[in-house]
């Protein structure tokens, strides 16, 4: 899956900037840092009180360009480590059997995953200055921010009712079509609903019991209606010539292993194919064209590219030919993430300026 753009707030971009610049030296200085030795410093500065931060800014102009620097800094600095002890235990949540089967992750897990990963990048928060010191002789400057667990709950809480508010913007979704066509329409949420969800394991982890927000139930019942989806939807196989069908084993076997579940029965997707395989010299090549359609027959995607792969020493061809359908099968499952995620990306930006991801380079 490839992701490119992300939502990002204004204190970001600017952090992006920074960075590029080098116009500033940000770092987090602690009671052991032999750097800070100057005695005229804030006793702040030489000794930084617990729960908090000290940013400085080298080379300053004036001071509210440094202190805007600063805010940009701890912002970044105060999510970093909220969200840092996060990553296994919300991942743990989903290395569950209904998100792995086997040695394949369900196309649920992957898609759900992708957006909790977007939650770094996703959380703005603001926080307030608690002491600055500018020398501007020297052009130095300070700030000390609180991060203790005040400052963290406040900064939880601001996001969870952010992020529990947003989404009533998503409860008009349709329930008619197919599956895909269904979970495309309710797809939008799911930015918002992970990033719920992460914020909501924080504060479990940290503070316990999570406070009341008025769209739980509703967080719950959109989480059931996009699992039921993700479950139901299928996709089945189309040989284009008979001479083609002879490959749809290894086809099939690909797209299951990319997470994807196949039937015949009123499928979601219909993947119509044409495939030459060649085993030689030492490569594996599968020529393609292939076609994504929906029921209805419209084109979801095309695929027409020519896979080659080399055998390793001591693989046989059939383990080769393993590794280059499923190889297929992880392309053609990312033309439709592709479709999923651009379609969330333009839903959310039209209606609510959201941007999140959008199929791309990474």
């Amino acid at each position: 899956m490839k992701i490119l753009k992300r939502w990002v707030g204004f204190n970001f971009l600017v952090w992006g900037w920074l960075l590029l610049s080098g116009c500033a030296q940000l770092a987090e200085y602690t009671k052991a840092d032999e750097a800070v030795a100057e005695t005229s410093l804030p006793y702040w500065v030489l000794d930084v009180p617990d729960g908090h931060w000290v940013a400085k800014i080298s080379d300053v102009g004036e001071e509210d360009g440094a202190q805007d620097q600063a805010g940009v800094w701890a912002a970044d600095l105060a999510m970093q480590h909220l969200l840092a002890p996060l990553n296994d235990q919300v991942r743990a949540q989903f290395s569950t059997p209904s998100a792995v089967v086997g040695d394949v992750v369900l196309l649920e897990a992957q898609v759900r995953e992708v957006f909790r990963q977007q939650t770094r990048a996703t959380a703005t928060i603001d926080l307030m200055h608690v002491q600055t010191w500018f020398d501007q002789s020297a052009a130095v400057y300070y700030a000390l921010f609180d991060l203790g667990a005040s400052t963290q709950k406040a900064l939880l809480l601001s996001q969870l009712r952010m992020l529990d508010a947003q989404l009533p913007d998503y409860k008009h979704a349709t329930y008619r079509g197919s599956e895909f066509e269904q979970l495309r329409s309710l797809s939008p949420v799911l930015p918002s609903l992970e990033a719920r969800r992460v914020f909501a394991q924080i504060w479990l982890d940290r503070f316990g019991a999570l406070p009341a927000l008025p769209n739980a139930r509703m967080a719950e019942l959109m989480d059931l209606q996009l699992s039921a989806l993700f479950s139901r939807m299928s996709v089945s196989l189309d040989a284009l010539t008979a001479e083609t069908a002879a490959f749809e084993s290894g086809l099939r076997a690909g797209l299951v292993n990319a997470g994807l579940n196949i039937s015949a029965r009123r499928p979601s997707l219909m993947v119509r194919y044409y495939i030459e395989q060649y085993v030689e010299g030492g490569e594996i090549v599968l020529v393609n064209d292939i076609e994504i359609n929906h029921r209805d027959t419209g084109r979801l995607a095309h695929f027409g590219e020519e896979l080659v792969f080399e055998l390793a020493e001591g693989e046989t061809n059939a383990q080769g030919l393993d590794v280059a359908y499923d190889a297929l099968g992880r392309a053609l499952v990312d033309l439709i993430l592709a479709d999923l995620y651009n379609y969330i990306a333009r839903f959310n930006a039209h209606r609510f300026g959201r941007e999140v991801v959008e199929n791309g380079d990474e």
